[in-house]
């Protein structure tokens, strides 16, 4: 289960830096 959650924050993040 918190595996599932830290590839979420890192599929945020790399959706922000792409955004940027």
């Amino acid at each position: 289960i918190n595996q599932h959650n830290e590839a979420a924050k890192k599929g945020l993040l790399r959706m922000e830096k792409q955004m940027k």
